[in-house]
């Protein structure tokens, strides 16, 4: 909190919080450069061009996961840098996860983003993270944990 502008207690009991004020009384926001640039981007198209830059590169990373592992029954929308690979439920994710980490790929069990008291048997794979042309490779990794180890 800004000094000067500490709340009296007993006030803020009774109206919803205040946004934090300068000595001036003004609500501070982003720097006006920040603002400038940002506002200039959408003005001139390069907000657009980048995003839609993004998508492209999200729908090259994604032909190339649906080469490596479609057969595997993915899921995942084609301009998205993620996918769910849905995974047989006697595999141990834990084993697999580890797996691919001694081999240089880190990827992630559905713990973490699980929001239910059952958790979904399968692994979220970011695509966005490795460059394009090591896709592949850690794609077909991948698929080679999850083939050699062991169900249960």
């Amino acid at each position: 909190m800004i000094a000067g502008c500490a709340p009296d207690a007993a006030a803020m009991l009774h109206r919803p919080p205040q946004p934090p004020h300068d000595a001036a009384g003004r609500c501070p926001g982003p720097p006006g450069l920040v603002a400038a640039v940002a506002v200039g981007w959408l003005a001139d198209g390069t907000a657009a061009a980048l995003e839609d830059a993004s998508r492209r590169t999200a729908e090259e990373h994604q032909r190339v996961l649906r080469a490596e592992l479609g057969d595997m029954g993915l899921i995942a929308h084609p301009r998205s840098y993620f996918a769910w690979l849905p995974v047989d439920p006697q595999q141990r994710m834990d084993r697999v996860a580890a797996n691919l980490s001694r081999r240089g790929v880190r990827i992630s069990t559905a713990e973490m983003f699980a929001t239910t008291t059952h958790v979904p048997h399968g692994l979220r794979i970011a695509v966005g993270s490795p460059a394009l042309s090591a896709l592949p490779g850690a794609l077909a990794a991948v698929r080679a944990a999850l083939e050699s180890v062991p169900l249960g």
